[in-house]
């Protein structure tokens, strides 16, 4: 509802960083929907329906390009297309997980939950064999599980590949990657 949203966004807003799961439907092939944002912060988790007819998408995009909170999200290239192709425009201050998991020597191009494996074995993993449908509404309990475990399993990859870049003097080099991809895409260079 608008006032639990309002109530979820201004706590939010307060966070100095936030852990999101963006969840996609299938279009076709080659296209996907962003269908749902599982965001957590230390405290809490909480998951927006970005397909609800009369969500308040103001709101949303106000907490999204609010450069003061640090956004970490797994696979910036990808989440960011889909801010950009929904909103005109690009979050800053943003933590990849991904650029950190292949800068810290993680496997290339894997998934994140095989990179929680890989660093933790088997405690944290969540490989779940069942597809999740995001289209489907109203969301089953199953989608909203996984979307929860999404983002609390990126916070905690986040607390550990964070530490790893510092240690290894790499964090400068994830910065660098990342600020640019959060050029606008009229502003990049050629």
């Amino acid at each position: 509802s608008f006032d639990t949203l309002n109530e979820a966004m201004l706590k939010l807003q307060n966070c100095d960083i936030v852990f999101i799961s963006f969840e996609y439907q299938k279009i076709d092939s080659y296209n996907e929907k962003l269908s749902l944002l599982s965001i957590s912060s230390e405290e809490d988790t909480y998951i927006i329906d970005m397909m609800q007819e009369d969500m308040d998408d103001e709101i949303v995009q106000k907490f999204l390009f609010n450069d003061s909170i640090k956004k970490v999200i797994y696979d910036a290239k990808k989440s960011l297309s889909t801010i950009y192709s929904r909103y005109k425009k690009i979050p800053r201050n943003i933590f990849d997980l991904h650029i950190a998991s292949m800068l810290c020597n993680a496997e290339k191009n894997c998934d994140y939950r095989d990179v929680l494996y890989q660093n933790f074995g088997t405690t944290f993993k969540v490989r779940d064999p069942i597809k999740i449908n995001y289209k489907l509404r109203p969301i089953g309990a199953k989608a909203l599980d996984r979307a929860t475990i999404n983002s609390q399993s990126i916070r905690l990859l986040y607390n550990f590949l964070h530490e790893e870049l510092k240690l290894s003097g790499r964090i400068t080099i994830h910065n660098d990657i990342v600020a640019e991809l959060t050029q606008d895409p009229d502003r990049k260079s050629t």
